[in-house]
């Protein structure tokens, strides 16, 4: 799996702000920023579209129903029992743009991640904590607060991909590492269907934590 070049001025795009001290911490956020030029003028608009997390039906949630207000689950390279000591303690966050929007599907975002011959990479950023059980309740608290942001376009549409892994080391830097999206290392796999920067309710994310089923396998991708 090929992982892409690093970019630090777009990493310190990616925030993560204690919850007293921003609007929205309790959920991650996806911000554009639509410029439109006019003949006097540059006006930029800014855009926040929070992430809707949701268990698949094949999750083991610790009887919450697959809801995402908490839940210990699967996850890994396995599912079942054997998988529930299963840990992650990293996040790997990815935006994509699609080439063709015009003639995009539901379906273009998978295609995307399988082929890489649709879209290209605008964004990736990682976080990183301590080890924490696989559940999706964990992911919600530890991408709480954080902001992902990227220059957009009315016209464009983008698929958002996140990962929540565990990672080969416990380094002080948090610089992605190829490593950490080798498909024993991911715990958790959630990938949007293509979304638009304006303005919409939120972005939902169903969230994959089995690796024997195909919509893990589809979201990990290439």
């Amino acid at each position: 799996m090929s992982f892409p070049f690093h970019n630090p001025e777009r990493a310190a795009r990616m925030e993560r702000v204690p919850t007293p001290h921003r609007r929205g911490a309790g959920a991650l956020w996806v911000v554009a920023w639509l410029v439109a030029v006019a003949v006097s003028c540059t006006k930029v608009q800014v855009e926040e579209t929070p992430v809707a997390w949701q268990a698949a039906s094949s999750c083991e949630s610790g009887g919450d129903g697959g809801r995402t207000d908490g839940g210990r689950m699967g996850g890994g390279s396995a599912s079942g029992p054997a998988a529930s000591s299963a840990m992650m303690d990293t996040y790997v966050v990815e935006i994509f743009e699609l080439t063709h929007p015009e003639l995009a599907t539901d379906a273009d975002c998978e295609i995307c991640l399988a082929t890489r011959s649709n879209c290209f990479i605008e964004d990736a950023s990682c976080v990183c904590g301590g080890q924490v059980p696989v559940s999706l309740d964990s992911l919600h608290q530890m991408l709480g607060g954080v902001h992902v942001g990227l220059p957009a376009k009315h016209s464009s549409l983008y698929c958002l991909r996140v990962m929540a892994v565990e990672r080969t080391s416990q380094s002080e830097s948090c610089a992605c590492d190829p490593d950490w999206q080798k498909p024993e290392r991911i715990r958790l796999c959630a990938l949007s269907t293509p979304y638009a920067a304006s303005p919409v309710p939120h972005i939902e994310m169903e969230v994959q934590c089995d690796a024997t089923k195909d919509p893990f396998k589809a979201c990990v991708g290439k």
